[in-house]
């Protein structure tokens, strides 16, 4: 973003997210921290290599172990298959899963990113994170089997956990999916009373029945 490029899209996959694309889907990945999925746009071809290159240069410049770039539309559509098929993959690690959509200033994904992995596997569950690295947007995928009363207790206390650092760090319960029923227990630690009052008052206002 420094660099004067913003690009259309900017993903990112955890360490466990390459670590299934490379065991489960027979993918030659590295084994690193993290890895960043690039797109430019412009209005010409030189415009929009133009930014790669920026891109590129960036990357470079901050150490990345590797870099490789599609030379042709289906060499991109490769990249991306894998960034959409992590989460039908990471699912078959147990027979239930929950995905959260946090989000947080851009410049504290690499905290989140090390508090989730430190949160998730004190509660000893397999677990995916990727997202959406532009925006600052991440989605935990937390893999556990509902059968299991203890499995369920401590996906609970992992998520509770997430939520709390995020919001800690300046961040929010959902990027883009909503509050909905399952975190409206948790929107104290994202507002204050005063706040939550203004919201419930609206509501009334808006919809005196409640419906």
């Amino acid at each position: 973003m420094h660099s004067g490029i913003i690009p259309s899209v900017l993903e990112i996959l955890d360490a466990n997210s390459i670590r299934v694309l490379r065991e489960k889907a027979q993918v030659p990945l590295p084994e690193v921290s993290a890895m960043i999925l690039v797109e430019t746009d412009g209005y010409t071809d030189g415009e929009t290599i133009y930014q790669m290159e920026k891109v590129i240069g960036v990357f470079e410049k901050n150490r990345a172990t590797s870099v490789q770039q599609a030379d042709s539309p289906q060499e991109a559509e490769k990249l991306w298959k894998l960034r959409k098929s992590i989460g039908s993959l990471a699912a078959r690690l147990r027979t239930n899963n929950v995905s959260e959509d946090i989000a947080i200033p851009i410049s504290k994904v690499p905290d989140l990113l090390l508090a989730i992995s430190t949160i998730v596997e004190r509660q000893g569950l397999p677990f995916v994170v990727f997202g959406h690295a532009g925006d600052g947007n991440l989605h935990p995928r937390i893999m556990y089997e509902r059968s299991d009363p203890d499995q369920v207790k401590r996906l609970r206390r992992a998520v509770e956990e997430i939520f709390q650092f995020t919001c800690a760090m300046g961040g929010s319960l959902t990027g883009e999916h909503g509050i909905g029923i399952s975190k409206a227990p948790y929107m104290a630690l994202e507002h204050d009373a005063v706040a939550l009052d203004l919201m419930r008052s609206l509501k009334k206002l808006l919809d005196p029945r409640n419906i």
